[in-house]
Order: C-alpha cells, then structure tokens, then sequence
C-alpha cells in the first residue's frame, strides 16, 4: 500500500513562500504521514494474523482474548477510512476466511473450505 493520498504541489517559484502557505503545506505532511501510518498499522496487523510464522490465525487472535472482536472492528473501520480517502478499501481478510465475534468479545476464526 505505498500509495499516498493526493498531496498538492508546493509552489517553488520565485516569489517568497507566505506563512500561511507553509502552514498549510506543513498540514498536508501530517495527514499524509498519518496516513501511512493508518496504512501500515493495518498492514502489520494483518501480517501478524494471517502472517504468522509462529502461530496459526486462531492462535494469535485467540492471544488478543476479550479485545479480538475490538481489534477486527476498529480494522474494518479503518478499511472504511482508508478506502474513503483513496478509493480503494483494503480488506486484510483471506478470501474464504469467516470471522465470528463470540458475545465475550473473543473471536473464533474458520478457514476456508476446499
């Protein structure tokens, strides 16, 4: 996901750079720094699940216990966002995978079937 969000060009000419500009193109690097960030965040998450050398799927959210459930929906929300402001939502999900949020707040994941 190394794309970024539209990020508009500073003006280089030669007339001097006023403070509002500056201030305004300070702000812009933030909410693209914050954007990746978002986007790296759930890049990591979503390693760390599915990714897992030393675990299996069901192993690692079983280890995030009552807080699974949070943890998949503050991910889709944030598919949510980052789609909303690139146009395209990722989903991190396996295709085929089945997420079911248990009233405890744990998660149960099932693979998909062959």
């Amino acid at each position: 996901m190394g794309e970024g969000i539209f990020m508009p060009p500073i003006d280089l000419s030669s007339s001097p750079v006023s403070p509002l500009t500056i201030s305004v193109n300070s702000f812009w690097a933030r909410i693209q720094l914050e954007f990746n960030r978002l986007n790296g965040l759930l890049t990591d998450g979503s390693d760390l699940v599915w990714n897992n050398s030393g675990a299996t799927p069901q192993q690692v959210v079983a280890a995030f216990g009552t807080n699974a459930a949070n943890l998949f929906q503050l991910s889709g929300l944030l598919c949510g966002l980052i789609g909303t402001i690139s146009g395209t939502a990722p989903n991190p999900v396996p295709t085929g995978w089945t997420i079911t949020a248990n009233s405890d707040g744990s998660v149960t994941l099932t693979p998909p079937t062959s």
